[in-house]
C-alpha cells in the first residue's frame, strides 16, 4: 500500500484502524503471563527436561501434575517405574535403551488458557533419541492452580487421557 496516494481523509482512517491493531495485539499479549508467571514457568520446565532426559525417577514424578502420578501409582510399582524410569539392567539394555531412550529439548510456549486461578500452558518440545530426531514439536502442558506460582506437567499422551482425572483447559 503507497500512502502517498491517500487523501487525508483515508490516511486517518488507516491510521485510526492501526491504531486499534496495535491496542487490540497489547490486550492480547497482557492476557498470557506476567514475568514473574514466566519466570516460574521457565524454571521449572528447565527442571522438568533435566529430570527427563538425565532419568530422574523422583524429580520428575514431583514435577509431574499429582493426577498422573496417582493413576501411575494405583496401577502398580512397574507401570510407574515404566512410565517415570528408564534403566538397565545390563550391557546389552544399556547399548539398546542408548538407542532408543527419548531425550527433550528446545520448549516454546505455543498456547496459555486461564480459569479462576487456573493457569495451563500447551508449549512443545523437540524429541530425539541418540540417533535421531523423532519429533520437533511435541506437545506438553505445564499446569497450575495457584495463578503460576507453582507449575506441573504432563506429557501429551497423559493430558489426553481421560482416565487421569484434571480440569482440563485445552480441548482433546
Amino acid at each position: 500500500m503507497n500512502l502517498n496516494y491517500l487523501s487525508s481523509k483515508e490516511l486517518r482512517g488507516f491510521m485510526k484502524q492501526l491504531f486499534w491493531l496495535c491496542i487490540t495485539l497489547i490486550l492480547f499479549a497482557s492476557c498470557d503471563l506476567n514475568a514473574e508467571q514466566e519466570r516460574r514457568l521457565n524454571s521449572q520446565i528447565g527442571r522438568y527436561m533435566k529430570a527427563y532426559n538425565e532419568s530422574r525417577t523422583l524429580e520428575l514424578a514431583a514435577l509431574t501434575h499429582s493426577s498422573a502420578v496417582k493413576f501411575y501409582h494405583e496401577k502398580g510399582d512397574s507401570a510407574f517405574l515404566d512410565h517415570f524410569h528408564k534403566e538397565a539392567e545390563n550391557l546389552d539394555e544399556f547399548e539398546a535403551l542408548s538407542e532408543s531412550r527419548s531425550y527433550i529439548s528446545d520448549y516454546s510456549i505455543k498456547q496459555v488458557k486461564k480459569s479462576g486461578k487456573d493457569i495451563q500452558c500447551k508449549f512443545s518440545v523437540k524429541v530425539y533419541t541418540a540417533v535421531e530426531e523423532l519429533d520437533s514439536d511435541y506437545p506438553v502442558y505445564a499446569i497450575s492452580s495457584d495463578e503460576g506460582k507453582t507449575w506441573y506437567f504432563l506429557m501429551d499422551d497423559d493430558y489426553k487421557n481421560k482416565e487421569i482425572k484434571l480440569k482440563r483447559l485445552f480441548k482433546v
